[in-house]
């Protein structure tokens, strides 16, 4: 990352991704033909709501204060660049929406996405500002463990 981000700001883009997933995986679920596919999708969403819920309690904790428009289109933009940067028509394109296994493969690869991410996040907060980030990728690892068990 080539300029530093506070451990607030880093929140405030993870909680962007985990809304932007989940809004990916209800929108995808909604074009699923096998129903095991659109449950594994409605799944995933509820994992991100649970992700985005723990994510809120850590920002909170920090007594953040509300974003600006100017913030959250940074947020979104950020977001948007890492954790499924093309959106559904992308992972559509990519067949990711064609079987479980296939839409487990382009999850598991977004939640490495996700951890790169954060570790080169963490690599640009001072050693005092890491905690929450390092909270995170804790958190996107199990994530990637229990999407791996799943495959």
């Amino acid at each position: 990352m080539s300029t530093p981000c506070s451990c607030v700001a880093g929140l405030r883009i993870a909680l962007e991704m985990e809304r932007r997933g989940r809004s990916l995986y209800l929108r995808a679920a909604q074009f699923a033909r096998e129903e095991s596919l659109r449950a594994l999708l409605l799944e995933l969403a509820d994992e991100e709501l649970e992700h985005h819920t723990v994510f809120s309690a850590m920002l909170e904790a920090l007594g953040a204060p509300p974003l600006s428009p100017e913030e959250n289109a940074l947020a979104a933009a950020r977001a948007a660049d890492v954790f499924f940067p093309g959106g559904l028509m992308q992972i559509a394109q990519e067949g990711a929406l064609a079987t479980q296994e296939h839409m487990l493969e382009a999850a598991i690869q977004a939640e490495r996405d996700s951890i790169d991410f954060y570790e080169r996040l963490m690599d640009s907060l001072p050693a005092d500002g890491r905690d929450a980030i390092a909270a995170i990728v804790q958190e996107e690892r199990g994530h990637l463990r229990a999407l791996t068990a799943r495959k």
